[in-house]
C-alpha cells in the first residue's frame, strides 16, 4: 500500500469522509506525496506525458 494512500485513509479515518475536492487535492499537491511534488520526471520519454512537442520542436 502506498504512502499516500495510507495518508488518505488515516484523515479519512480521523475526520469522516472528505469530498473529492480534497481528495484530488492530495493527491496532486501534498507536499512530500503528491504528483506535482514529486521529482519524478513528468514530461518527455521518461515521464508522463510525451506529446507532439516532445517529438521535434517544429511541433
Amino acid at each position: 500500500m502506498s504512502a499516500l494512500r495510507q495518508k488518505i485513509e488515516q484523515e479519512i479515518h480521523e475526520r469522516g469522509p472528505i469530498p473529492f475536492s480534497r481528495y484530488m487535492e492530495m493527491c496532486l499537491y501534498d507536499p512530500e506525496l503528491g504528483y506535482y511534488s514529486r521529482n519524478a520526471a513528468q514530461f518527455g520519454k521518461a515521464g508522463d506525458f510525451y506529446t507532439s512537442s516532445d517529438v521535434h520542436a517544429v511541433f
